[in-house]
């Protein structure tokens, strides 16, 4: 049992760390000895190890991306994206797209979902004093900022109480204002040629690391339905996204299991 006692083990030689130099340097000259004689095998094997060290360096990129991807949402075990699924050349294709009134209709009938959003992807002009630039803008709904949990740098915490508010991300904010504080400010959005109006600034978000959602301008969901009334109630027309929460403790198998029904009045 002794010889498993720390000081029974530890080494007492005060010599051996001079030599691991000379030691070290008389392993290189061999190795590149044998590799200058033997050139074809030594670049065979440089070759595999590369290629293993590479493989095995974007193998943990991989991984380590898909494990932590979204992660920083606090409700990111409840919340669920709905798909669209369709048969074309005897194969089976899922979507991101879905029904307009998918998400409100499941909300109202499924006790089980807390919340939900649709998402609705734009382009706008956008002005502010001389700065003009064209965007990409994002439609939702209310639930967005309670589903997602992108960092407020300022602002209110639900921005989109008030459909004349508008939520930027922390970069655009920086290019139309500077250093100025952009909360209460006002930005002209033109949709269309004569379609333009007058939006205030409620709040400031960052995105953060590992996200796959990448909204800039998030505007209510209700000012696309100003713009396309006929679309607000329509089955037929597909938004770029739908994503629910569940209540706690809620199964999303009892939610897939009344999903049928909707895919009747769909067609």
């Amino acid at each position: 049992i002794r010889f498993f006692r720390w000081r029974n083990i530890k080494s007492t030689k005060k010599n051996y760390s001079s030599n691991s130099g000379a030691m070290f340097k008389s392993y290189l000259i061999t190795g590149m000895r044998s590799l200058l004689r033997h050139r074809l095998n030594g670049s065979i094997n440089i070759l595999g190890l590369s290629l293993a060290i590479g493989i095995a360096i974007t193998a943990f990129i991989v991984i380590d991306n898909l494990l932590h991807t979204d992660q920083f949402h606090e409700n990111i075990d409840r919340i669920y994206q709905v798909t669209s699924k369709t048969e074309a050349d005897k194969r089976t294709e899922e979507w991101s797209d879905s029904p307009m009134m998918l998400g409100p209709s499941m909300s109202q009938d499924q006790q089980g979902i807390q919340a939900f959003t649709r998402i609705e992807f734009g382009q706008v002009t956008i002005r502010h004093r001389d700065d003009v630039f064209n965007e990409s803008i994002w439609f939702v709904d209310p639930d967005f900022f309670a589903m997602f949990s992108f960092p407020i740098l300022a602002g209110d915490e639900r921005p989109l109480g008030n459909k004349n508010q508008l939520a930027i991300e922390k970069n655009i904010a920086k290019k139309y204002f500077g250093d100025q504080d952009p909360i209460g400010q006002t930005l002209t959005l033109k949709f269309l040629e004569n379609d333009k109006q007058e939006f205030t600034v409620s709040a400031v978000f960052e995105l953060t690391t590992g996200t796959t959602l990448y909204p800039t301008v998030i505007l209510s969901i209700v000012n696309f339905h100003e713009r396309r009334p006929e679309k607000a109630n329509d089955w037929a027309y597909q938004v770029d996204g739908t994503f629910i929460m569940l209540r706690k403790d809620q199964s999303i198998d009892a939610i897939a299991a009344q999903m049928k029904k909707y895919v009747e009045t769909q067609n």
